[in-house]
């Protein structure tokens, strides 16, 4: 009988500004970007901040701190994300879209803008993880505007576990947890919620 083994080691370099991300970096200085800073494009990555900031939407035009659209099996964790533009509207900090078996966690987060503030926002997605996130977003528009601290949309089987999380501004609608259409089987738990 023959046995053979191979062992292989992948170096990634961490990103020195924003951008796409197809490996799996750990970040080594803070970032900023004048819209969206990072999205994933590719399965079976980590984005790991070990603690460094990613800044986002410097031009206040409703951007997003990290975007995930049509991947699985991806983590963002140990993150600081923060928008540091509020006149734009729509920005959000962790965007998952038709994302599945992914996860966010041991994040914080700052949204803000004029609505329409998601710190984490997940659309037709399946199969995800929110969990140990301190999330803060704040509306600076009066009348119909809105944000949410963590909103689930066409989500199901997903985990909102241990986050704490705290919405405020000048607008109709302030949600710390917000599910809307077509969202089931979903655990949400222990989460501490503040809204104003």
């Amino acid at each position: 009988n023959f046995n053979a083994t191979e062992i292989r080691t992948f170096n990634v370099t961490p990103p020195s500004g924003c951008g796409s991300i197809s490996a799996s970096p750990t970040l080594i200085n803070s970032v900023t970007s004048n819209g969206t800073c990072f999205t994933i494009t590719v399965n079976n990555v980590t984005l790991d901040c070990d603690g460094f900031s990613i800044f986002y939407d410097a031009n206040g035009t409703g951007e997003d701190g990290v975007v995930v659209s049509s991947r699985t099996n991806v983590t963002v964790r140990n993150c600081i994300i923060r928008d540091i533009n509020a006149s734009g509207a729509g920005g959000v900090g962790i965007n998952f879209t038709n994302t599945t078996n992914s996860n966010i966690i041991n994040n914080t987060i700052y949204a803000n803008g004029t609505t329409n503030n998601y710190g984490i926002l997940f659309t037709d997605t399946a199969d995800n993880t929110a969990q140990n996130n301190t999330i803060q977003t704040y509306t600076s528009s009066t009348g119909n505007s809105f944000n949410a601290g963590i909103a689930l949309f066409q989500t199901n089987n997903s985990n909102i576990i241990n986050n704490s999380i705290s919405t405020n501004g000048l607008g109709s609608a302030n949600y710390g947890i917000q599910l809307e259409n077509d969202v089931g089987r979903n655990q949400i738990m222990g989460n501490i919620i503040s809204t104003n």
